[in-house]
């Protein structure tokens, strides 16, 4: 679970569409508090469109093996595309198929300061 969490968090901070969508199944869903319910690929690539540059460490990855879940915890450093900046503690809760690859993908973190960077009135 640690080299997936490692994987994600690498793709993710280089702004690798390809390598995230490697890493989930093909029909996998993301629900974010920012932009809801999406299938990844939707998900991703509105993500990265309205991103500049993001900056991730990973503090901790919590698994249930026999669940095929696990729990990535890290820190978010996000510089979007309209100029806002904005840091943040998230946990992304994953859901995985046979084949260890995402099938579901639940964001949660405050969104105060994100929402007002994302769209400011």
């Amino acid at each position: 679970m640690e080299a997936l969490a490692e994987a994600y968090l690498a793709a993710l901070t280089r702004g690798d569409y390809d390598g995230l969508m490697r890493l989930f199944a093909p029909k996998a869903e993301v629900l974010s508090p920012l932009y809801g319910r999406r299938q990844a690929a939707e998900f991703y690539r509105e993500l990265l469109a309205d991103t500049t540059r993001s900056e991730l460490r990973l503090r901790d990855v919590l698994a249930n093996a026999s669940a095929q879940t696990a729990a990535i915890y890290f820190d978010y450093d996000w510089l979007l595309a309209n100029g806002g900046r904005v840091s943040f503690q998230v946990i992304d809760w994953l859901q995985l198929d046979a084949d260890g690859r995402i099938t579901e993908l639940h964001i949660l973190y405050d969104t105060v300061q994100a929402r007002a960077a994302l769209r400011p009135e």
